[in-house]
């Protein structure tokens, strides 16, 4: 573990929520998308391909025509059933957002629309990228804690108290920081925070769920497939546990 303190700094890397959303997108160019007539085999060959991804983009012929996107969870859930999956059925609404709009203005209007991904056009309603809710915020707070002058790409701690911890994190570790008390452990199993996250879910989690045992909440940040990435460790205030 490598914690990190000091004054607070400025520095071209350090967040601000005037910079603009296209700083933060994933470029046309590497976007992995979905063609509206793609059979059943293709979408499977793409998911299989990259169990990163999420949600993926769902295009008429070329990127620039967006239909929406879907969901892997549901796409699979949807295989289960006797006839093959319908993409039409299972897409949800694209949302736009021009690539001149200000971080802390996109945040809002993610959260108002409640959608998981955001489409990033330029004047010309062209598609100039994307971006994941949380994916954005998983880079906010890692630029918030540079600023801040306690960063580390595993393990570091907000001014909230709230920890941001890489799944990868080893057990003594987060013992080290004082984030499971003695009396509740049960993790001589586990060597990573994630695995004991594993034991008490007892299933793959998404993106965005939270975890709650004793006196935290663990929020899972990002998944890369089927590996917790990044988790926001919490203590709940005592009425909520």
């Amino acid at each position: 573990m490598r914690l990190k303190s000091g004054k607070k700094e400025s520095g071209k890397n350090c967040f601000s929520a005037q910079r603009k959303i296209g700083a933060y997108m994933t470029h046309r160019s590497d976007i992995i998308w979905i063609d509206i007539v793609s059979t059943k085999e293709d979408v499977l060959r793409l998911i299989t391909e990259n169990p990163h991804i999420e949600y993926f983009p769902v295009c008429a012929n070329i990127i620039d025509t967006v239909i929406g996107y879907i969901s892997v969870r549901s796409y699979l859930l949807a295989c289960l059933a006797d006839a093959p999956p319908n993409l039409r059925v299972l897409i949800q609404k694209p949302f736009f957002i021009p690539e001149t709009v200000a971080v802390r203005k996109t945040l809002a209007l993610i959260k108002e629309t409640d959608a998981r991904i955001a489409f990033i056009i330029d004047e010309y309603g062209g598609i100039e990228g994307l971006i994941t809710k949380n994916g954005l915020l998983t880079e906010i707070l890692e630029e918030t804690a540079l600023a801040d002058g306690v960063y580390d790409p595993d393990i570091f701690k907000k001014d909230d108290g709230s920890w941001v911890v890489s799944g990868q994190v080893s057990m003594d570790e987060i013992r080290t920081i004082g984030i499971i008390p003695k009396e509740q452990e049960k993790t001589e199993d586990f060597h990573t925070i994630a695995g004991y996250l594993l034991s008490i879910k007892d299933s793959i989690p998404q993106a965005g769920e939270k975890i709650c045992f004793g006196k935290y909440r663990f929020t899972i940040l990002k998944m890369d497939g089927r590996r917790i990435d990044k988790i926001l460790i919490q203590e709940e205030p005592e009425e909520d546990r």
